[in-house]
């Protein structure tokens, strides 16, 4: 199973660690290969390193959470751009999803889940997924 992950639910996962991010995290670490690329793990990076969530975490915990995701996922070369998204950020994890031939893109993103699907991929918040592959 091949899966896009917004950052803003990497963001949850670090800074409100717990049961219900954990099992999300268990489930893509045993059977799913988490898809990213050069913009979207900088994206992370760069949020991390923001005042507001710096309080929530170390610079050693997240550096962790990108070296885990860096060995266990998949890094994918993305060349289109695809502007669809309400903000146009968003569109990144479109063209991600789109390229990397996802089977989900998770994300907390309204503005995301609003659109449904994208090619045909469910765009699903963390819960709606875990109930989806879990059901």
């Amino acid at each position: 199973m091949r899966v896009v992950v917004d950052t803003n639910v990497f963001v949850s996962v670090l800074i409100r660690p717990g049961e219900a991010f954990a099992a999300f995290v268990d489930y893509l670490d045993q059977h799913a290969t988490v898809l990213y690329s050069t913009e979207t793990l900088t994206e992370l990076v760069d949020v991390m390193r923001r005042k507001k969530f710096a309080a929530y975490t170390t610079p050693e915990e997240v550096a962790d959470f990108v070296a885990w995701l860096a060995a266990t996922g998949e890094l994918v070369i993305v060349n289109e751009v695809l502007p669809i998204a309400r903000d146009p950020k968003d569109d990144k994890f479109l063209a991600l999803a789109k390229t990397g031939r996802a089977n989900y893109l998770v994300s907390g993103d309204k503005d995301l889940r609003v659109l449904g699907q994208i090619d045909g991929i469910p765009i699903l918040s963390p819960a709606d997924f875990l109930a989806t592959v879990n059901h």
